[in-house]
């Protein structure tokens, strides 16, 4: 009996070539995958970085508003005196009273502090955000005591200023270059704010923080963790800081200049 010949089946090249093309598509399918789960790690830490930086911000802003608040005595048809105002206006911690129960007093919750602890920007110690980097604050201030509201400017600019040894007398001022912008090409740390006048030839000096009618805000927020991959070697102007970067982390500086609308209204 003749043996039954089988041709059907593969050989051990053409199974060679199966499988290096296998590999190959498996390969490009792992790569592609990959790289879309990277893109999506990225799109969602950025995202949360963005709803955190916006959140806080949204929050300072709302209460700085409120800075001075007094109340309004119903029975005496005026407004109360209760001493609400700014008590600390370095560019690192912002300090600041308002009835906000409008109770017609100054209570324990009425004193509120901004401020960085590590990487959280905290208020009164609580929490407020995460993965902050910096945090910066500058202070504008009216022209003169008569409560005109009109800012003091140079060269036709807004000065923006810090109280940076505590006296209550506001002595840096931010903007070095006098271009009317705080940013990166400002010295850290500003400059004294004694030795410039203003538009009317006047001295910028012994100027207190019941002057302040504006507060300008930084906050350099950044992704909970390192992107594979991204590098950032920028630098950020963070009010009087220049913040230097050099790491994986993606970064968001967001700013925002708030009217103390109840500053300077007794």
């Amino acid at each position: 009996m003749k043996p039954i010949l089988n041709n059907k089946g593969f050989t051990l090249a053409e199974m060679a070539i199966a499988l290096a093309i296998s590999s190959i598509a498996m390969t490009l399918i792992y790569t592609t995958f990959n790289s879309q789960r990277q893109a999506f790690i990225t799109q969602q830490q950025t995202a949360v970085m963005q709803q955190n930086i916006r959140s806080a911000m949204s929050f300072v802003e709302n209460e700085i508003r409120m800075a001075g608040f007094v109340g309004f005595d119903t029975a005496t048809l005026m407004q109360r005196n209760t001493g609400a105002g700014i008590i600390t206006a370095n560019s690192t911690t912002f300090v600041f009273s308002a009835d906000f129960d409008d109770d017609g007093s100054l209570d324990a919750g009425d004193t509120i502090t901004y401020a960085l602890s590590g990487n959280t920007l905290t208020r009164n110690g609580q929490i407020i955000a995460y993965d902050i980097e910096a945090m910066g604050f500058a202070y504008a201030f009216e022209d003169s005591t008569d409560s005109d509201s009109n800012l003091e400017m140079t060269n036709n600019e807004i000065i923006w200023a810090t109280d940076q040894d505590g006296d209550g007398v506001l002595d840096r001022s931010l903007d070095t270059t006098g271009d009317g912008i705080v940013d990166i090409n400002d010295a850290a740390g500003g400059s004294d704010l004694s030795t410039m006048t203003d538009d009317d030839g006047e001295p910028l000096n012994n100027i207190s923080i019941d002057r302040i009618r504006a507060v300008r805000v930084w906050i350099l927020a950044r992704t909970r963790s390192a992107i594979k991959g991204f590098s950032d070697t920028s630098s950020y102007k963070v009010g009087s800081q220049v913040v230097f970067k050099n790491d994986g982390f993606k970064h968001n500086l967001l700013t925002s200049t708030i009217k103390c609308r109840n500053l300077g209204i007794l």
